[in-house]
C-alpha cells in the first residue's frame, strides 16, 4: 500500500498573490522556473534571472504559456552581480 501524498489538483497559492511582483534568480529552470509558472498562473507578475539567455528566453515563454500576457520579464545576468540584481528589481 502506497503511502504517498496526491498531487493537488489546483493551486495551494490563493489569488491574494494577483498583482504581486516576483523576482526569480534562477528562473530559467528548476524550481524557479516551476514557482514562475505557478506564481504567474495566480496572476503575480514575474521576473525571471537567470545567465543563459536561450534559456531564459525559453523560461519566458513557458511562464507565459501558463497565463498569456505580458507580466513576465526576463533580466540575463549572473543573480550575484549588483548590476544585475538592480535591473531586475527596477
Amino acid at each position: 500500500m502506497s503511502t504517498a501524498t496526491p498531487i493537488p489538483v489546483r493551486s495551494p497559492l490563493t489569488s491574494a498573490l494577483s498583482g504581486t511582483t516576483a523576482v526569480l534568480i534562477g528562473g530559467s529552470s528548476g524550481i524557479g522556473l516551476a514557482a514562475g509558472v505557478l506564481l504567474r498562473s495566480v496572476g503575480a507578475r514575474v521576473v525571471l534571472v537567470g545567465r543563459d539567455p536561450g534559456r531564459l528566453e525559453a523560461a519566458v515563454s513557458r511562464v507565459r504559456s501558463a497565463s498569456p500576457g505580458d507580466a513576465v520579464l526576463a533580466g540575463a545576468g549572473d543573480g550575484g552581480d549588483e548590476q544585475t540584481l538592480a535591473e531586475a528589481f527596477d
